[in-house]
């Protein structure tokens, strides 16, 4: 009740992680800059130390706490009546599935999804597409292997939901290529391709002007990047480890 409004939307932001889920603090931090959580700093300071701020507030006040199993003491949970807090307030805005699929439930006014698997393939008459057309976070967390094999699964994704900030394929192991589409999500400002097959990136990456994190953790396969990666200049995290890129 007496957290100041900034630190409210932060907390409730981690509803989108499910019961017990491990978090690191600076995985949590690039969300919230990414979703804008975090007030412009003042001269002489760095955005991502405002939300080292926050977060380490929260854990102060026992919004977080450690989760004691992370190493180097580095990963962080939220007790079982702290999320329920944070599931209650993000109300209709927040959406945690475990599965989506064809029969998947979204309210029209859902703006963040998360979801560990897809019961059947990806397709354009998925209801979370139809009525989620402004999400704005598309997270999946501890994702399964599931049917995401289908050619036109990312083409899907990206043309369906075109407001997106946050934008993760991490451990889709069938994505194999980005449409040149990608090039289209102007608001994206979070991409994480981490752990896919993909070999290279279309020049269209290069037009995600607003892009402030690049994640391209254990993409084995990927051995350069695109020429015009300069014209990011919002970029302020590109994470290549371990990669082959020359």
């Amino acid at each position: 009740y007496y957290l100041p409004p900034h630190l409210k939307r932060c907390f409730v932001y981690c509803s989108l992680y499910p019961k017990n889920y491990e978090f690191k603090k600076i995985d949590l931090i690039l969300l919230w800059m990414a979703e804008d959580l975090l007030k412009q700093p003042r001269i002489g300071k760095t955005l991502e130390e405002v939300g080292f701020e926050y977060f380490d507030y929260l854990v102060s006040t026992s919004f977080f706490q450690h989760s004691g199993s992370g190493t180097w003491g580095n990963d962080f949970v939220m007790h079982d009546l702290m999320h329920d807090l944070a599931t209650s307030l993000g109300g209709e805005f927040y959406s945690v599935s475990k599965e989506v699929g064809l029969e998947t439930k979204i309210d029209v006014k859902t703006r963040h999804l998360s979801f560990s698997k897809f019961s059947d393939p990806v397709s354009d008459k998925f209801e979370v597409f139809r009525k989620g057309k402004f999400v704005r976070t598309f997270l999946p967390i501890n994702f399964e292997l599931c049917p995401f094999n289908n050619e036109k699964a990312g083409s899907t994704i990206i043309s369906k939901l075109t407001y997106l900030r946050v934008l993760s394929f991490c451990d889709f192991k069938g994505l194999d290529a980005l449409p040149d589409s990608i090039g289209d999500l102007i608001h994206l400002r979070y991409l994480n391709l981490s752990g896919t097959s993909i070999g290279t990136l279309p020049e269209s990456v290069c037009n995600l002007y607003n892009l402030q994190t690049l994640k391209l953790n254990n993409c084995i396969l990927l051995t350069k990047l695109p020429v015009g990666i300069q014209n990011l200049v919002n970029l302020r995290h590109l994470d290549i480890n371990p990669t082959y890129i020359e």
